[in-house]
C-alpha cells in the first residue's frame, strides 16, 4: 500500500512540473509581492525572448493579450493566479485560426490551505517578427 501510495504521488507531481515542447525561455514574473517563476515552451520558432513585465486587465476578463507599444515585434500576455500558486507553464504554436497560447498553472500541493488573492501576471514576448493580435488566441490561467 506504501509504495502504490508513493508511486501515485510521484506521477501526481511529475506530470504537475512538465517542462512545454519546443525552445524553452524562462523568467520569474512578479505582481509586485509574489514571484513566480515562468516557462514557455515555442513550438513555432518564433520566440526570441520573454520577460516580466506589468500584467493588465483593464480590456475586461483574464487571460488577454496586447501589443506592446514600445515593440512593435512584442506583446503582452496578462493571466491570473493565486497567491499559493507555484509556477506556470505557457505553450505557444500555430493553430488553425494562426497562433495560440496555453497557459497551465502548477498548484502545488499546500496542506495549510491559502488566501483566495487574485494576482494579475504579466509576460513580454517577443517575436522575430511581428505577429497580429488577433491571431493569438489565448486559453488558461484563472
Amino acid at each position: 500500500m506504501r509504495t502504490w501510495t508513493l508511486s501515485i504521488l510521484l506521477a501526481f507531481f511529475a506530470s504537475a512540473c512538465q517542462t512545454p515542447a519546443g525552445t524553452v525561455f524562462k523568467a520569474n514574473v512578479t505582481d509586485g509581492s509574489h514571484s513566480m517563476p515562468v516557462v514557455l515552451g515555442d513550438q513555432t520558432g518564433l520566440v526570441t525572448a520573454i520577460e516580466s513585465t506589468t500584467g493588465d486587465w483593464s480590456n475586461g476578463g483574464l487571460p488577454a493579450v496586447r501589443g506592446d507599444l514600445d515593440d512593435p515585434h512584442a506583446v503582452i500576455v496578462s493571466w491570473g493566479t493565486g497567491a499559493c500558486d507555484k509556477a506556470s507553464s505557457l505553450s505557444f504554436h500555430d493553430s488553425d485560426a494562426g497562433f495560440r497560447l496555453d497557459i497551465q498553472i502548477d498548484e502545488g500541493f499546500n496542506l495549510t490551505g491559502c488566501t483566495a488573492d487574485l494576482l494579475i501576471r504579466g509576460l513580454r514576448v517577443r517575436f522575430s517578427k511581428a505577429i497580429p493580435l488577433t491571431s493569438i488566441t489565448v486559453i488558461g490561467g484563472r
